[in-house]
């Protein structure tokens, strides 16, 4: 069922899930592009181009992992990527006509990311796992009042609430 018009948070959220889908998109296509390169030598060149100092940690890591990095890793984390815009994009387009599948495939998959947000606080309370579990949060509650404001309207109209 397409809505005649969707809610414009409705609209808010699939644009903001369009954003992140072109986002994994361009890093999806980035990936391809580093196939035939070698991944420690870039994760160097963006310590060097981020100016991150080479004793610290964090920078020790990334250069660490960079080093073990194999083209059936690329492969993986680039299906993935793709598999991921396919999905959410459809999510987004979805969202964006008002259709109610997607806003239950938004609610339950909101609903599954809050779990997993409170569980990667217990390792430790960031500004950005603050942030996600909230927009998380918020999305997953505004779209639960939308199904259940829709719900209780078609009732209302059938004559049945």
């Amino acid at each position: 069922m397409i809505a005649s018009n969707s809610p414009r948070g409705l609209r808010a959220i699939a644009l903001f899930k369009a954003v992140k889908v072109l986002m994994v998109f361009i890093a999806a296509l980035m990936l391809c592009s580093m196939m035939a390169s070698d991944v420690h030598a870039v994760a160097i060149w963006v310590v060097d181009l981020l100016h991150l100092h080479p004793d610290w940690r964090f920078t020790q890591v990334i250069l660490e992992k960079a080093a073990g990095v194999t083209n059936a890793n690329i492969w993986f984390i680039i299906g993935t990527g793709f598999g991921y815009t396919v999905i959410r994009g459809a999510e987004a387009y979805g969202l964006w006509r008002g259709l109610r599948w997607a806003e239950w495939f938004t609610l339950s998959s909101g609903g599954l990311y809050i779990p997993l947000e409170l569980h990667s606080m217990s390792h430790g309370i960031t500004w950005v796992n603050v942030g996600a579990l909230l927009l998380s949060i918020a999305i997953t509650g505004y779209v639960g009042w939308v199904l259940y404001h829709s719900r209780r309207r078609r009732r209302v109209e059938e004559g049945t609430g």
